[in-house]
């Protein structure tokens, strides 16, 4: 996988910002409600912040409180790793069938990256409702839509 070397990757990918955020708090109390008023979980279909929630903070052993089950700096990492020239070389087509779904609030949306998609690799979109992380917003909404999307190519 290629990893971005640019000195400005932090800022041109989530990793600054993840660097930045709280991961540490005296109890899970206090965690839930810091997490569940963040913007990016605040509108999480319940289910899936409980879920979340559940496996996403542990005890931290070494400071006390809880923090998050997988620390910061590895999804830093992770998007510093992300691959970020796939869909620019080969700029041909994927051999197998591909459905983008997006949504309407999502930045990668608004950015027109589905457009650029379709246009130069043929692959086909859909918007639905939300934000970038709609599938954790409308669980069994995405479920159905995915499932429609799936019957059409067969």
């Amino acid at each position: 996988m290629q990893k971005l070397k640019l000195k400005v990757v932090d800022k041109v990918t989530p990793a600054g910002l993840t660097l930045k955020r709280n991961d540490h708090w005296p109890d899970r109390a206090t965690a839930y409600t810091a997490l569940r008023n963040n913007r990016l979980f605040k509108s999480f279909d319940q289910q899936c912040f409980d879920d979340y929630f559940a496996y996403g903070v542990q005890e931290d052993e070494k400071r006390g409180g809880v923090t998050l089950s997988i620390p910061k700096e590895v999804e830093a990492h992770i998007f510093r790793t992300v691959p970020g020239w796939w869909w620019r070389t080969p700029r041909k087509a994927p051999n197998v069938p591909a459905h983008l779904i997006t949504a309407k609030q999502s930045h990668f949306y608004k950015q027109g990256l589905p457009q650029g998609m379709n246009k130069t690799y043929g692959i086909n979109y859909s918007v639905v409702e939300g934000g970038h992380m709609f599938p954790l917003e409308q669980p069994e909404a995405t479920a159905r839509f995915v499932q429609k999307i799936i019957n059409l190519q067969k």
